[in-house]
């Protein structure tokens, strides 16, 4: 037969007489026995007495909180000032509680540094958008699509866990200016649409997309492809990079969005045709602006001699891809034909065309003719002829039936020197110079001592031809 029995000891001691009783020597008789109490003494104490801490002068007690990884800092700091100001009741008299060391001032400052500073990004984008765009109406397209992008943002952070700390408001900085730009581009192709083709909102606006609606999405996918690998990187500089960089693609990708939807649908509702302003500070500044575009052209064209491309092979381009050039000939059926070189008609449609073309440079490479010409729509004549060297306009005419020609000639000049305002004069071509030769000259000496030559045209750049 077996038992067991278990074995029951004593459990630890937490008073400090028990630990002054224990016994550290004694005899075989049990005299001589010495206590613990007898050589040491034993109380409650601190386990470190190597430093002493003190706030204002005052013995006091440190506590130190960290937040837990993935936690968020300002949460835990007005987590634990909850708690202290509910725990300050049960204190007793005499014992306060202090917050000496609060790392997440640090954090709060730069928070609303950084709101600071987006809102300054925010009235400079508008400030420059209303400077270039002139209109107010313009304008508050552009603050809406803003706005609109940054909610989406917003949005888009929270659907992924995102808070909003230092390197998200730093995205949303930096996106401002991103989320704007489709906005601007928009609402200028419809102002420009609407003041150069004399275009109503609705047609200017889809114009206008048709125009740069595929430019807008190819701009949110390379920026989308800018950014996205910066997700991906490894270790803490990747999970520093994560929240930043998809905080721009997702303000982009909805900037895109808008632009494509929202910001034409608000051009149709609220642009209407307008004029430059000829006088005021918009006035000056387009006169300001219009001299640097000048002067930026000309560094453009000394950029290309630079780079080696003549200007003659930039117009040979355009030549032969809108226009029509002879390249080579070849003999068949005994005749003689030509091999002419031309771009197909959908790649010939619109001015835009133009901006796609090469050419190679003298070393050799191709160079686009974006970086070297822009194209806008002007009024002015197909053909401005000439006549002895100076403008002039052709006008082609005969004799009413019952009338001879020698009197439609009379009574034409008899009009032009009653309407033809100064500076301009006429003179005759084909059969009329003809007939007028062979029929004398019916200026008088006088007449011909002051002009040297009969309706001749005088030397000023506005004569006219009739």
């Amino acid at each position: 037969m077996q038992l067991t029995f278990p074995v029951v000891t004593e459990p630890p001691f937490v008073q400090p007489s028990q630990y002054e009783n224990i016994i550290l020597r004694a005899n075989q008789d049990g005299s001589a026995i010495v206590h613990l109490k007898d050589v040491a003494r034993a109380e409650m104490g601190r386990k470190l007495y190597i430093d002493i801490n003190r706030l204002n002068g005052m013995p006091a007690m440190p506590i130190v909180i960290a937040q837990q990884p993935g936690s968020n800092g300002i949460e835990v700091a007005n987590g634990v000032r909850k708690t202290m100001e509910n725990l300050k009741r049960t204190m007793p008299d005499g014992i306060e509680y202090a917050i000496p060391l609060d790392t997440t001032k640090f954090v709060r400052l730069s928070i609303k540094e950084v709101i600071i500073t987006l809102f300054q990004a925010i009235f400079l984008v508008v400030l420059v958008v209303y400077l270039f765009l002139q209109s107010f109406r313009a304008t508050t397209i552009c603050i809406a699509a803003i706005f609109v992008s940054l909610i989406g943002a917003f949005a888009g952070m929270l659907a992924m866990g995102f808070s909003i700390n230092l390197l998200t408001l730093f995205g949303i900085i930096l996106a401002i200016g991103m989320v704007v730009d489709d906005a601007i581009v928009v609402v200028e192709n419809v102002e420009r649409n609407m003041v150069k083709k004399n275009l109503p909102p609705r047609e200017a606006t889809i114009l206008a997309m048709e125009e740069i609606g595929t430019s807008l999405i190819a701009v949110v996918l390379v920026m989308a492809s800018v950014f996205i690998p910066a997700a991906f990187l490894l270790g803490t500089t990747g999970q520093l990079y994560k929240q930043f960089a998809i905080t721009i693609v997702v303000s982009v990708v909805i900037s895109g969005f808008v632009a494509l939807t929202l910001t034409p649908a608000m051009c149709v509702l609220i642009l209407k045709p307008s004029t430059p302003p000829q006088r005021g500070l918009f006035a000056w500044f387009n006169r300001f602006f219009d001299r640097f575009t000048t002067a930026f052209g000309n560094g453009v064209v000394l950029m290309i001699k630079r780079m080696g491309v003549a200007v003659q092979d930039v117009y040979s381009a355009v030549q032969a891809q809108f226009g029509a050039i002879t390249v080579s000939q070849f003999n068949q059926y005994s005749r003689v034909w030509n091999v002419v070189l031309q771009s197909d008609a959908p790649f010939r449609r619109t001015p835009a065309d133009i901006t796609r073309l090469y050419t190679r440079s003298e070393n050799g490479q191709m160079v686009s003719l974006s970086a070297m010409a822009t194209t806008e729509y002007v009024a002015g004549p197909d053909l401005v002829p000439h006549f002895n060297g100076f403008p002039a306009a052709s006008v082609i005419g005969a004799a009413a039936p019952g009338y001879s020609s020698g009197e439609a000639i009379h009574v034409m000049e008899e009009v032009a020197r009653e309407v033809l305002p100064a500076g301009f004069d006429f003179s005759w071509a084909g059969m009329a110079y003809e007939e007028k030769k062979s029929g004398g000259s019916p200026c008088g000496a006088k007449e011909r001592e002051k002009r040297g030559v009969c309706l001749a045209p005088v030397g000023r750049a506005s004569n006219r031809k009739t």
